[in-house]
């Protein structure tokens, strides 16, 4: 069983790697827009609306290039779900069509690629990253190693969460694009998002006239074979915010679907709804890269700024 309890090693400071700390991640400014990452992804918005809303049967296709023909069966994507009820052992999981076998490699990995939503985070692998850190202290080698151990278990073999956490700069978000990576190699569809951005995109698609539609992005989002959440926290803690964040983690816990989450917060310290999902050993085990000072919620002080000081969404 897995387990979410501290070990004494996690109190040590955890070391980064050199391609983590030399490139750093794009913020929101470089992130697609939302209608390319829907774009991108192939979410089928005319079957989600036929279904009132409801998950299309297949997960959701790339764009097409020109002269390109979809496959009757999984629309394109390569992937379908078992229509089955929630408690049912293949509920939520994603089967590979049969229509893969005749895909070529390369043509597979580029819709992965493009249903990933990594960009340029796909140059952070397992490859450039020191399974030991580059710190020559033994016990900050040790727990960096258990926790680059803990993300190619799970990337090799997606199940349950995986919960990475620690101050900014300790190396969680190479680790959550290398599992991102390895996934979309092993022909597992997998996707990067950004918390605040993404909650960015759901609050534009509440837009008149905006490209797509809340409940398609929210529905690619929550049924994601594998969904890799960076800088859980971070987002400013409105009562819209917090309740979308909740539902959206709280499906994929019911449904048991495969998830890794970096934070800059201990999981006691969120929202008493998600520190239990978060915390729940039965699914979730957590990695604490590198003790000290934790960012609270309550000190981000973003409410305090005039123009989000009335912000209720």
């Amino acid at each position: 069983m897995l387990s979410a309890r501290r070990s004494a090693s996690t109190k040590r400071t955890g070391v980064i790697s050199r391609a983590s700390c030399a490139g750093g991640k794009p913020r929101a400014g470089k992130m697609r827009s939302l209608e390319e990452i829907l774009k991108s992804s192939g979410l089928n918005t005319a079957t989600t609306k036929a279904n009132g809303g409801s998950p299309p049967d297949a997960i959701p296709e790339p764009a097409l290039d020109e002269g390109e023909q979809l496959c009757p069966r999984c629309g394109g994507a390569g992937f379908v779900r078992k229509a089955v009820r929630l408690g049912h052992p293949d509920f939520g999981k994603a089967f590979a069509c049969e229509c893969i076998a005749n895909e070529r490699e390369d043509q597979r990995f580029a819709r992965l690629q493009r249903y990933s939503n990594l960009g340029p985070l796909a140059r952070l692998t397992f490859a450039d990253l020191s399974p030991l850190g580059r710190s020559p202290n033994p016990s900050h080698q040790e727990h960096f190693s258990r926790a680059v151990q803990a993300a190619r278990r799970f990337a090799e073999q997606p199940q349950g969460w995986l919960v990475l956490t620690g101050p900014s700069g300790c190396g969680k978000t190479h680790l959550a694009s290398a599992i991102g990576g390895r996934c979309i190699e092993s022909g597992v569809p997998a996707l990067f998002m950004v918390v605040p951005d993404l909650l960015d995109h759901l609050r534009s698609a509440y837009q008149p006239g905006s490209d797509v539609g809340y409940d398609e992005l929210f529905e690619l989002v929550r049924t994601a074979p594998v969904l890799i959440l960076d800088d859980l926290g971070v987002q400013s803690s409105t009562p819209w915010a917090q309740e979308k964040l909740f539902q959206l983690i709280n499906h994929r816990y019911n449904a048991q679907l495969p998830t890794v989450f970096t934070t800059n917060l201990d999981p006691a310290e969120f929202d008493p709804r998600l520190q239990s999902r978060l915390s729940d050993g039965t699914i979730s085990t957590i990695h604490y890269l590198e003790s000290g000072t934790r960012l609270a919620i309550g000190d981000l002080d973003v409410l305090e700024l005039p123009h989000l000081r009335a912000m209720t969404f």
